[in-house]
């Protein structure tokens, strides 16, 4: 699974973060980012080599519909291999008891040549303890058919299921640690040749320091399989990745969060990317 997890995704994850608290009337999430690719082989049999700038945008408004109930609706912009592809985004978060959160989201792309097609996500978080606390999700992605300069694709989805848990024994610091399987299927080749490719696994942990109410850091690993896809689909690499992240709360309705990534994909690749958000509450 790719760990750029979209703007939604992280959005429900935040709003989730909260527990069962009771989220504001409305609120405006943007973000905007920027990475820079590397060239991390030499293989010359590939067509393309992913190197340059690619940037993303995203807007998501949320409503509170009822009480514990919210609904978002927004949109993303990215640019991978210098192909602009846009996707729309509903979702929703429920707060079904005091102490257990559950979200969603689908997210479809119309005209895409790299990004899924269709990207739906679901979520629970469960409050055990006020030190422990149990989250799950599913994910799946969904790839029709493409052709990168010559490069054959046929249909390929990736369906991901993952646990974690949130630890907070000592004030101000709380750590998740979690990990899960992906299982691949579809076919590399228009002609309809299989990919065989075998389902893999992922582990993702993250700290968080709250330095004050306002201020707060995080830093994240994680690391896992994943497709070569668009580039090789028939074949998975490893992925690791480290995060650096900070949010400010500059009063009860704006807050902003910057985060910065390095991702080294096998052999292939290297990522430096940075993210900038800003919320609104009202």
């Amino acid at each position: 699974m790719n760990a750029r997890c979209g703007l939604a995704a992280a959005i429900l994850l935040l709003t989730a973060a909260a527990g069962a608290e009771e989220p504001p009337r409305y609120r405006a999430d943007l973000n905007v980012g920027a990475d820079s690719f590397s060239r991390n082989y030499t293989y010359s049999g590939f067509a393309h080599l992913r190197e340059g700038v690619e940037g993303s945008a995203g807007l998501v408004l949320s409503a509170r519909v009822r009480p514990g109930l919210a609904l978002l609706a927004g949109g993303e912009l990215q640019s991978p291999l210098q192909h602009v592809e846009g996707r729309a985004l509903l979702g929703a978060y429920w707060a079904a008891l005091p102490t257990l959160v559950l979200n969603g989201s689908v997210a479809y792309a119309p005209e895409r040549r790299v990004i899924a097609r269709w990207d739906l996500q679901a979520g629970a978080e469960l409050q055990v303890l006020p030190w422990l606390a149990l989250l799950a999700s599913v994910r799946h992605l969904d790839f029709p058919s493409d052709d990168l300069s010559g490069i054959e694709s046929g249909h390929d989805a990736v369906t991901a299921g993952s646990g974690a848990l949130r630890l907070g024994p000592v004030r101000r610091f709380s750590l998740q640690l979690g990990g899960g399987l992906s299982h691949h299927t579809g076919t590399f080749l228009k002609s309809g040749a299989p990919t065989g490719l075998a389902d893999t696994g992922f582990f993702a942990s993250k700290l968080f320091y709250e330095l004050s109410e306002d201020l707060s850091f995080a830093a994240g690993f994680s690391t896992g399989a994943e497709s070569r896809r668009p580039f090789l689909p028939e074949l998975t690499s490893t992925i690791t990745a480290l995060t650096l992240g900070a949010r400010y709360a500059f009063d009860e309705r704006w807050a902003a969060r910057l985060e910065f990534v390095h991702e080294s994909f096998e052999e292939e690749y290297l990522r430096n990317g940075a993210s900038l958000g800003l919320t609104t509450r009202f």
